[in-house]
């Protein structure tokens, strides 16, 4: 019970000093389907971080492939845009392909590059079109991974 009012009152103090939590959907170019749920935390200087969690879905030409994961970004804001850098961590799953494969040996790891446009819809509300681009280290699992599609944010005031 501890532990889990503990965990409350961070996340708690994370969500009253952040600055947007946003919900996207998307394509890959396995084709597959890609939600994410990305939180963004500013900063006194000329960045901001993100943390995202995804999870990438097909079910084509028989294969059932999943992927989830976590990004974390740096991030550099402009005036209706931003760009990003960071890890990426990501586990792939596909019975038929990865079945004889461990999960230490699923984990795909890397760098992600990140572009993002944002359009005002309201005070609070915003939509974002972006796109990702990962440049994965193991050969075995892919070497890169592609991803586009529209996200709405809810920015918090922290006046």
């Amino acid at each position: 019970m501890k532990t889990i009012l503990t965990l409350l009152l961070v996340l708690t103090e994370l969500l009253l000093s952040a600055q947007s939590i946003e919900l996207r959907a998307g394509s890959s170019l396995i084709p597959s389907g890609y939600i994410a749920l990305r939180y963004q935390q500013p900063t006194n200087y000329a960045i901001d971080f993100s943390i995202k969690t995804f999870l990438d879905k097909s079910r084509k030409h028989g294969l059932n492939y999943t992927a989830f994961g976590i990004d974390a970004m740096v991030e550099k804001p402009f005036s209706f845009m931003r760009v990003g850098i960071g890890p990426t961590v990501h586990v792939e799953s596909e019975p038929w392909v990865y079945g004889d494969l461990s999960l230490a040996k699923r984990i795909n790891y890397g760098i992600a590059l990140e572009g993002a446009g944002e359009l005002p819809l309201t005070d609070v509300f915003s939509l974002t079109a972006f796109v990702n681009q990962k440049f994965l280290f193991s050969k075995d699992l892919g070497r890169t991974h592609f991803v586009f599609g529209i996200g709405l944010s809810y920015h918090f005031s922290n006046n």
